[in-house]
């Protein structure tokens, strides 16, 4: 007669167990990103690298806006006459469509 109930605990749901799995590494992370601070802001870089690349680049972007400005007004006046085109065809369409015996 001295039976002791023994609770048990609900299974966790999908975001308990969710952030259980995710718990773990961004406390590491967090932890890894707080202790590499003080060390990366005494290191100096140098960019000289990074430099010589975007200048290089840089004309390449020059010459593919004006290959987009060139094209554009192009496919505007294409969509246009295209859309005027299937506007006449289905304005003919029905309208000869609709004398058909």
């Amino acid at each position: 007669m001295n039976e002791t109930k023994t609770e048990q605990k609900p299974a966790p749901g999908r975001f308990q167990r969710m952030k259980m799995r995710m718990m773990k590494p961004v406390m590491a992370l967090s932890i890894a990103i707080t202790a590499m601070m003080g060390s990366a802001s005494a290191v100096t870089v140098n960019f000289s690298g990074v430099v010589d690349v975007i200048d290089a680049v840089i004309p390449i972007f020059d010459s593919l806006v004006d290959l987009i400005i060139a094209v554009v007004p192009l496919i505007i006046v294409m969509a246009v006459v295209g859309g005027i085109v299937m506007l006449i065809k289905r304005v003919l369409g029905s309208s000869l469509g609709g004398f058909k015996i």
